[in-house]
């Protein structure tokens, strides 16, 4: 739930409710987005063109620190940094 509800508070960023151990979340900066998390050593997956995912991307929950690094590495991506 934490996840969904800041992923959602972050500009460019729609993610979608999951009762999973992951979340999908859309951003029209889903390549370049995508390319941060890599180099920021995140694990994630692209769904690149896929029919009805596009702009997606996916990422497994963590521990709540690993999840604190994924939300803070996407806000600084949203925030130009």
């Amino acid at each position: 739930d934490r996840m969904y509800k800041e992923l959602n508070t972050i500009p460019g960023i729609k993610a979608f409710p999951s009762n999973s151990n992951f979340i999908l979340f859309q951003s029209e900066k889903a390549g370049p987005l995508n390319e941060q998390l890599i180099n920021c050593n995140i694990g994630i997956r692209s769904f690149g063109k896929a029919p009805a995912l596009v702009n997606c991307l996916r990422i497994s929950i963590g521990t709540p620190e690993e999840n604190s690094h994924v939300l803070k590495a996407i806000r600084d991506f949203a925030e130009g940094r």
